[in-house]
C-alpha cells in the first residue's frame, strides 16, 4: 500500500485532470462538509465518524495528511467529501477499472444530471433530462436509503467490499452528491439545435473569459472554484467561519436550507444556473474545441460582463451554506 504522502500526491494530480464531471472544486467540498458538521450535535458526528471508519480508505485517505491538532472526526468529514473525486481515474488510464483498489469506486454519471436549457427559453419547469444511465438526482436519496443500517443490497457496489464498507461507502457519496447539486452546471446543459444538440455538458463545451487579460476558461470550470481556490485547511476553516457568522447566512434567513426534497433541489439549481451561469441566454456561446482548436482567436471568446463574477461567487457562497445544512439533515436520516 502506497504511503499516505504519495496519496495525497495523487489527490493533487488527480484534482487536476480528472474529468469534466468534477463539480465544486476539493476547497468547495471541504466547506460544505464543514459546514455540516458544524450544524451537526457531537453525538450525531460521532455516529457518522463510526460508520465512515469502516470506509476501505479510511487509513490511506479519510484521515490521511491529518493537521496537527486537527479534529481528526471533521478531518474526516471534509475528505469524506471529496473522496468520490480522489476515486476517478486519470484520463490515460489503462488497465481493468474494476480490479483497481481505488478506482473500481468512480461512477462518472453519478455526479450530475443534464436538464437542457435553451436561449429564448421561458418555461424554468423541469421537463425530461437529457438521458443517461444513473444520475444525481436518483443517486442521493438511493445513497441515503444504502447508507442506512440494514440497507438492502447495493447494485451499483464495488467488487469485494463488505456490507459495512459499502455503507461507509455510500455515506461519502451522500457528502459529495449533496455538494454536487447545489453546483447550478451540475443539472443543467446549454442546448444548441445545431451546435450542441446534447448540450454543453454543464458548460464543459462553453468557453469565456472572466476579464479582458484572463485566458479563456471553461464555464463548469469557473463555476467549480467559485468558492476559492485555497485549499489550505485554515484558509478553509476561515472561509467557513465566515460563511457561518454572516447575518445574511444564518437558518433563520434560509428556510429553504430545511427542504429535503432533492428534486426541489435541483430545480433550484436549474434556475441559477440560467440566471447566473448562462445569463438568461444572454452568455455569447463560443465553443471551447473551437477555441482550442485555433478556429476561434482569444478575442473572439466572450467576456463576463462586469459584476457577474461577484454575484456568482455571492450565489455560490449561499448554496454552500445551504447544501451544508442540508447535507447534515441526510446524514441524520442515515444514523436515526
Amino acid at each position: 500500500m502506497k504511503s499516505a504522502r504519495v496519496f495525497f500526491i495523487l489527490l493533487c494530480i488527480m484534482l487536476v485532470i480528472a474529468p469534466p464531471a468534477q463539480a465544486w472544486n476539493a476547497v468547495g467540498h471541504s466547506l460544505i462538509a464543514k459546514i455540516a458538521y458544524a450544524r451537526l450535535k457531537p453525538e450525531e458526528r460521532k455516529k457518522v465518524f463510526d460508520i465512515l471508519r469502516q470506509h476501505p480508505h479510511f487509513k490511506d485517505y479519510l484521515q490521511a495528511e491529518l493537521p496537527a491538532g486537527a479534529d481528526e472526526q471533521e478531518w474526516a468529514f471534509m475528505r469524506a467529501a471529496v473522496w468520490s473525486d480522489w476515486v476517478r481515474p486519470p484520463r490515460n488510464f489503462q488497465g481493468n477499472i474494476d480490479e483497481h483498489p481505488i478506482h473500481k469506486f468512480h461512477r462518472s454519471t453519478w455526479h450530475y444530471i443534464n436538464y437542457p436549457y435553451k436561449k429564448g427559453q421561458t418555461d424554468l419547469t423541469l421537463g425530461e433530462p437529457i438521458r443517461q444511465p444513473f444520475n444525481i438526482e436518483q443517486q442521493i436519496p438511493l445513497s441515503v436509503n444504502l447508507a442506512k443500517a440494514g440497507g438492502r443490497r447495493d447494485d451499483g457496489a464495488a467488487a469485494g467490499v463488505t456490507a459495512e464498507q459499502n455503507r461507509a461507502v455510500r455515506t461519502c457519496w451522500i457528502f459529495h452528491l449533496v455538494g454536487d447539486v447545489h453546483q447550478p452546471c451540475h443539472v443543467t446543459a446549454f442546448v444548441d439545435p445545431v451546435r450542441l444538440p446534447l448540450g454543453d455538458e454543464g458548460g464543459n463545451k462553453t468557453s469565456l473569459r472572466v476579464d479582458i487579460g484572463a485566458e479563456p476558461t471553461k464555464l463548469h470550470t469557473l463555476w467549480d472554484a467559485m468558492l476559492g481556490t485555497d485549499a489550505d485547511p485554515e484558509s478553509i476553516a476561515e472561509l467557513g467561519e465566515s460563511l457561518l457568522k454572516d447575518p445574511k447566512l444564518q437558518p433563520a434567513k434560509l428556510p429553504e436550507a430545511s427542504n429535503g426534497d432533492v428534486k426541489t433541489w435541483v430545480q433550484e439549481s436549474y434556475k441559477l444556473a440560467v440566471s447566473a451561469a448562462y445569463l438568461n441566454g444572454e452568455l455569447p456561446i463560443v465553443l471551447w474545441d473551437d477555441y482550442k482548436s485555433g478556429a476561434v482567436p482569444v478575442q473572439d471568446v466572450p467576456i463576463l460582463p462586469v459584476g457577474v463574477e461577484k454575484k456568482a461567487r455571492a450565489i455560490a457562497r449561499r448554496q454552500a451554506v445551504i447544501a451544508g445544512q442540508r447535507l447534515a439533515d441526510k446524514l441524520r436520516e442515515v444514523i436515526e
